[in-house]
């Protein structure tokens, strides 16, 4: 409730026109929140490849940012997406920008805030700002550290309470963990149970991250953690969190039923989220990585036969009291 009240004072604050008004503003050149020309230049550069994703990647391995430069790498990405009228990937970036944020920056803080609001994401943009204005609190630099550590801990549970109720498929398998994953381990000979993934996240969003989830939870509870996708981009931002996180679990590049035929080793549970369903409302930018990857446009019949495919390689190899669930 205090999410939703206090998001719903903070987009009375900033409307569409007036954001987009500030965009346009001339800034003085000392203000942190400018973007480098440079960044600038190359936002557009990648923007007229065909494979635009590829560019990226291939650009933020060339270059060394800065925290600076990387959250308005991201934040520049984010507005061009939402420009094309891309909100999804618009949404993505700017989480994305919001992993780099510096801290103690005001100016590029609150135009994060300012652009989530913008993109209807008032819940992040609430988050941030709490946290932001957490961390600056006078209050707060009067505490312990261990006192400072558990108020941080319970602003988290409290927005990982309000993220679960948007998650989509991956809440089932979550839930059946919480409830039987000890019993079920306990069986095992003192091996790690496997999850392999089918469809490696593409966007981090609300709800839809099922691969930092995982992987979250693999790590906490002693999992072996696989992720399949056929889009390299995604495969490599999954390596990129996994080395963050601090864990070694593989992200492969491959399409999902072709891995699952091949794979010679134990599996205990699986979760099918890839080839989307045709649902009419995808982005050009989805279509476009389907075309590239896949030779076609996204296939409604496709999408069901490949799912088919999978859970009948599995029929086969899921080990017993084996769990698969799919969105």
């Amino acid at each position: 409730m205090f999410k939703k009240l206090f998001g719903k004072w903070l987009k009375s604050r900033v409307s569409h026109a007036s954001y987009q008004e500030s965009l346009n503003k001339p800034l003085s050149h000392d203000d942190e929140t400018v973007s480098p020309e440079w960044l600038r230049e190359l936002v557009d550069q990648v923007l007229l490849k065909g494979d635009i994703l590829g560019a990226i990647d291939k650009a933020e391995g060339l270059h060394h940012f800065t925290p600076a430069d990387k959250m308005q790498w991201n934040l520049l990405l984010s507005q061009a997406f939402w420009a094309r009228k891309d909100r999804m990937t618009a949404v993505h970036f700017a989480i994305r920008a919001r992993a780099s944020l510096p801290l103690n920056t005001v100016g590029l803080t609150a135009t994060l805030v300012r652009h989530f609001i913008a993109l209807g994401r008032t819940d992040e943009a609430m988050e941030l700002a709490m946290e932001h204005s957490f961390a600056q609190s006078a209050l707060v630099s009067a505490l312990d550290e261990a006192d400072y550590v558990k108020l941080s801990e319970a602003f988290r549970r409290l927005c990982q309470s309000e993220n679960m109720k948007s998650m989509h498929g991956q809440m089932l398998l979550l839930t059946y963990w919480k409830a039987h994953l000890a019993e079920y381990v306990a069986l095992l000979e003192h091996r790690a149970p496997v999850l392999i993934e089918i469809g490696t996240t593409r966007e981090e969003v609300s709800g839809q991250g099922s691969t930092r989830q995982f992987a979250e939870f693999c790590q906490a509870h002693g999992l072996d953690f696989i992720t399949v996708d056929m889009d390299p981009h995604n495969s490599r931002m999954a390596r990129l969190m996994f080395e963050k996180l601090g864990c070694d679990f593989r992200a492969i590049t491959q399409k999902g039923e072709h891995y699952l035929r091949d794979y010679d080793g134990i599996i205990d549970f699986v979760f099918l989220d890839a080839y989307d369903f045709d649902h009419g409302r995808h982005s050009e930018l989805r279509q476009s990585r389907y075309e590239l990857f896949l030779g076609g446009r996204i296939d409604e019949l496709q999408c069901h036969r490949m799912h088919l495919e999978c859970v009948q390689i599995l029929s086969g190899k899921l080990a017993p009291g084996g769990v698969s669930t799919h969105t």
